[in-house]
């Protein structure tokens, strides 16, 4: 075929190939995976301090996720953190926190966490740690103090993101596995 340039008024002859082209494939909604995050070692902490229970790493693909609520649990021995209080944080900026009512489990509505597409971004659990005395929160020195993302309450009462794209509620998959902060009522400092 002939074509003829609107801006020379020159004709040009079209040379066309036989090709099936590029392939596309179409996706209706990004995705949103979780792990541990930069790993926090085991550690000790003393009541009124505030201390990192746990990171959690968020994984996008396709586009950019807007996480809108975590549910945590309690994966230590105990409940050392009933009736208290966990703030999340993006970096320095706090973005929800949740309450550990009565049993092992909490969730948070978070104000502005959005995971880039096809990148990575933290979520940390904080916590200031309560008091040990005989009549509580804490009864005893020693213990382990672990939260972890619920890998068992996912939906839109649990963990759940939106796309930023699609419009699209997005499930995450994924656990973690934190190491823990073990609360003592003192414990020796070496210098």
């Amino acid at each position: 075929p002939d074509a003829t340039s609107l801006a020379s008024g020159q004709s040009v002859t079209v040379s066309e190939t036989g090709s099936a082209g590029q392939t596309m494939t179409a996706v209706s909604a990004g995705s949103l995976t979780v792990n541990s995050g930069d790993s926090l070692n085991y550690r000790l902490a003393t009541p009124g301090t505030e201390v990192e229970l746990s990171k959690i790493r968020y994984n996008a693909g396709n586009e950019d996720v807007s996480v809108k609520q975590v549910a945590l649990q309690l994966t230590g021995s105990n409940l050392t953190l009933e009736n208290q209080k966990v703030t999340l944080h993006d970096g320095a900026t706090k973005v929800g926190e949740a309450t550990f009512a009565s049993g092992n489990t909490a969730k948070a509505v978070l104000s502005s966490f959005t995971v880039p597409r096809h990148g990575t971004k933290t979520l940390t659990v904080k916590a200031t740690m309560a008091g040990i005395s005989a009549s509580g929160p804490n009864t005893v020195s020693g213990n382990l103090v672990k939260v972890d993302y619920d890998n068992t309450n996912v939906g839109t009462d649990g963990n759940f993101g939106t796309g930023l794209s699609s419009g699209q509620t997005i499930l995450p998959s994924g656990s973690t596995a934190s190491a823990g902060v073990r609360l003592m009522k003192a414990y020796p400092k070496f210098e």
